[in-house]
C-alpha cells in the first residue's frame, strides 16, 4: 500500500490548542423519516478539534487504525506539551507510562524535528521593515516530509505497539499544529517594538484548509521573541 493510501485512511474528516467533534453533526430528519445512522462507538471517537481546524496526512503503521478500538486513548487526553514551550507535559508522560529514558527519547525526537523545520523555515523566509519600530517576517510553504517521516519513525520506535497507535490517534492534529503542519503553512509574523523597549509578536498561520490568527503576545526582551519564533529571530536586524 502506498504512503498516500495509508495516510488517507488516517483522516476522519475536518476538525489545536485547547470544541466540536471530528465527526460531522447529523442533520435533523423530518418526522417519519428513517432514523439517522448511529455515531461511531465511543471507543474510536476522535478527540475534539477546534471549529475550522484541519489536519494533514501522515504515515501510519496500521491502515486499520481507524477501526481499532485500542487506537483510541481511554479517557480525557492529557496535554501534550507543558506551558513551557515545546516540552512534554508531566501529565502526558504519566498517561503513556513513559520511563525517564523513553520521555527523553520522545523529547529528543521533537527537538530534532523542530530544529530541522526551523532550518527549512529560515531558507524560505523573507523580512521587511515597514517602519523603524516594526518588522514583518513571511515564511513561504515548503516540503517538510522528510522531517515528518523521521519524527514518526523515532516515535514509533520509542512508543511501540498500542501506545504508538493511541498516540497517533489522539494527537494527530496537535502534532500538525505544533510543527506548523510540517511546512504546509504560510506564516506571517509581525514584531513591533514599544517605547518601553519590549516586543509585541503577532503571528498569522494559513493553509488552504485553515487559518490560525494568533493574539498579540508581549515579550520584555529579545530572548522572549526567540522562544516564540525560534531561529527566525536571526532575521531580526541588530538594531531592532
Amino acid at each position: 500500500m502506498s504512503r498516500n493510501q495509508t495516510c488517507a485512511l488516517a483522516l476522519a474528516g475536518a476538525a489545536l490548542v485547547a470544541a466540536g467533534a471530528l465527526w460531522p453533526r447529523k442533520k435533523a430528519e423530518a418526522p417519519g423519516a428513517h432514523p439517522p445512522a448511529q455515531s461511531p462507538p465511543a471507543a474510536v471517537t476522535a478527540p475534539a478539534r477546534p471549529p475550522g481546524a484541519a489536519s494533514v496526512a501522515r504515515p501510519l503503521v496500521d491502515p486499520n487504525i481507524e477501526r481499532s478500538p485500542a487506537a483510541q486513548f481511554p479517557g480525557p487526553l492529557p496535554p501534550l506539551f507543558s506551558p513551557q514551550q515545546k516540552r512534554l507535559s508531566n501529565e502526558f508522560i504519566a498517561a503513556f507510562h513513559l520511563t525517564p529514558a523513553e520521555a527523553s527519547s520522545v523529547q529528543g525526537a521533537f527537538d530534532v524535528a523542530y530544529a530541522g523545520l526551523e532550518q527549512r523555515a529560515i531558507a524560505h523566509a523573507t523580512a521587511s521593515r515597514p517602519a523603524a519600530d516594526s518588522l514583518l517576517l513571511r515564511v513561504a510553504p515548503f516540503d517538510g516530509t522528510a522531517v515528518l517521516d523521521e519524527l514518526f519513525s523515532m516515535l514509533k520506535r520509542t512508543f511501540g505497539g498500542e501506545r504508538y497507535r493511541s498516540f497517533i490517534r489522539g494527537y494527530n492534529f496537535d502534532i500538525d499544529a505544533a510543527f506548523h503542519f510540517f511546512g504546509g503553512e504560510t506564516r506571517i509574523i509581525e514584531i513591533k517594538r514599544t517605547p518601553q523597549g519590549s516586543y509585541v509578536v503577532t503571528e498569522e498561520r494559513t493553509t488552504p484548509e485553515h487559518l490560525i490568527d494568533g493574539e498579540p503576545v508581549t515579550f520584555p526582551t529579545r530572548a522572549g521573541v526567540e522562544g516564540a519564533i525560534g531561529r527566525l529571530v536571526s532575521l531580526l536586524p541588530p538594531d531592532f
